[in-house]
């Protein structure tokens, strides 16, 4: 009696193992997907913070130190609205909508910040002790607006500045 092992396909343990490791595998691989897209949501979310602070920093900054005058904080005091005049005798308000800054020159009112974010804490100080040396400090606070309820898009961040006028 002639007996011949011909082994011609996987055993039930070479199977099983096999698919365990191909399981695991795709499942590192997804759990790795997931991890990156949360970053890459994060990351924008930051960047879209800090992008638009900067922004509005500069903004007003630079009208302020522009500006002829300032009319609202009045010297030594705070508030949440900036009233500047410039050089043509035209008021420039900055305040907030709701959580939106915006800037009024001559009844035009334009939103400095975009609906991702939102603009909370704002004051104005008037550090100025006489007319002679006007100088604002800025302080905002911004955070993404988390309207999907996602941790990945929760990000605050607050800035802060001073500008003084060029001219007295």
């Amino acid at each position: 009696m002639n007996i011949s092992n011909n082994n011609h396909g996987f055993t039930l343990i070479e199977l099983l193992l096999y698919t365990v490791i191909a399981t695991g595998l795709l499942l590192a691989i997804t759990a790795m997907i997931a991890l990156l897209s949360q970053s890459r949501i994060k990351n924008q979310t930051i960047s879209a913070v800090e992008q638009q602070g900067v922004q509005i920093l500069q903004i007003l900054t630079q009208e302020i130190r522009n500006s002829k005058l300032i009319v609202v904080p009045s010297n030594g005091n705070n508030g949440t609205t900036l009233q500047l005049q410039n050089n043509l005798g035209q008021d420039i308000i900055f305040d907030l909508a709701s959580t939106t800054l915006r800037r009024t020159i001559s009844n035009q009112t334009i939103a400095l910040s975009s609906n991702n974010i939102n603009v909370n804490n704002l004051q104005f100080i008037n550090l100025s002790p006489d007319n002679q040396h006007n100088s604002i400090k800025i302080n905002f606070t911004l955070n993404y607006n988390n309207t999907a309820s996602r941790i990945e898009y929760n990000y605050s961040q607050n800035f802060y500045d001073t500008a003084t006028l060029r001219q007295p």
